[in-house]
């Protein structure tokens, strides 16, 4: 005998890993996170600077500058990426890493050092 179906529960979302942006492991770029939204809204966080984008085609809006100069990885970091429905994560290198050195660039521009 099924089991009646429950009334009212939701699907969870499927998870799914993507394409990395670029195969294996990459050096001489600067680590990265980006979260895109379908293909409307997207933010992209380096530790020296940020890039948002709207609209159809993710034309470039702003880029909101965090440290002097961009800062390539020396040593080859891992190319990563995960989907779930319309939201899209990828990036390049540790992701709580590249947040933070973002967040100690903005802390130490916003206290004039």
């Amino acid at each position: 005998m099924a089991a009646p179906a429950r009334a009212g529960l939701a699907r969870a979302p499927v998870v799914r890993a993507v394409p990395a942006p670029s195969p294996g492991r990459v050096a001489g770029v600067e680590r990265a996170v980006a979260v895109e939204l379908g293909p409307v809204v997207g933010l992209e966080l380096r530790p020296t600077r940020a890039f948002v984008r709207l609209g159809p085609g993710g034309r470039l809006v702003r880029v909101l500058p965090l440290s002097a100069r961009p800062r390539p990885l020396r040593r080859p970091r891992r190319a990563w990426g995960v989907a779930v429905g319309p939201l899209r994560v990828t990036g390049i290198g540790s992701p709580v890493l590249t947040v933070g050195l973002a967040g100690a660039h903005a802390l130490r521009r916003a206290l004039g050092r």
